[in-house]
């Protein structure tokens, strides 16, 4: 059996701690029914947990919004497998990189329609006003940087139209003819006071 993180909360005196694998790892072995709680946490506090309680083992562990999750080595062992295989055909070329905008784009519809399921379901998104405000001013930051780099562009292009027309429209200089050469010995170096 292995643990799989499922989400990170800071407030969890396991999930915040330096060695959250091995505390993990720890509670593995609980739910396995190989040591029992008070003795995992002495462990845990071993491991640099202040105060590790029952209550902090149920709420990462078994609350209604688990922390981590216990998954077969099977399923480890193909999801592995899985990762390799896809490295492998990017490597050969099977796979070919998508750009950023492309993945972006991807994820962004991955993500909607999960979370219109989700509403579908009649579940409730946790939306607040504050999730609205920073979608507008990330729309709008986006539509201003398109601008600025539309304006760049042509005013790059309008200075290069500039140069090359005075370049083509100046006269030619006559060209320098080299001086007379001078053999000179420095005799004396004054410096200044």
């Amino acid at each position: 059996m292995a643990v799989r993180v499922l989400k990170h909360q800071k407030r969890c005196k396991f999930c915040a701690a330096a060695k959250s694998a091995e505390v993990n790892l720890v509670l593995e072995r609980v739910r396995n029914g190989d040591i029992g709680r008070v003795a995992a946490l002495v462990e845990i506090e071993a491991l640099g947990v202040v105060r590790p309680s029952i209550e902090n083992i149920k709420s990462h562990f078994y609350g209604k919004t688990p922390h981590v999750e216990v998954i077969p080595d099977e399923v480890v062992q193909e999801e592995n497998a899985q990762r390799a295989e896809i490295v492998r055909k990017i490597g050969t070329g099977e796979i070919e990189m998508a750009d950023l905008d492309e993945g972006l784009r991807f994820l962004a519809t991955v993500y909607l329609e999960q979370q219109r399921d989700k509403y579908a379901d009649g579940k409730d998104l946790g939306l607040t006003h504050d999730h609205f405000l920073k979608l507008v001013g990330e729309s709008t930051k986006r539509k201003t940087n398109d601008a600025q780099a539309k304006l760049l562009d042509a005013l790059g292009g309008g200075i290069g139209m500039v140069f090359e027309k005075a370049l083509r429209d100046a006269p030619h200089a006559p060209a320098i003819e080299a001086g007379d050469v001078i053999d000179a010995d420095v005799t004396e170096v004054i410096e200044d006071a």
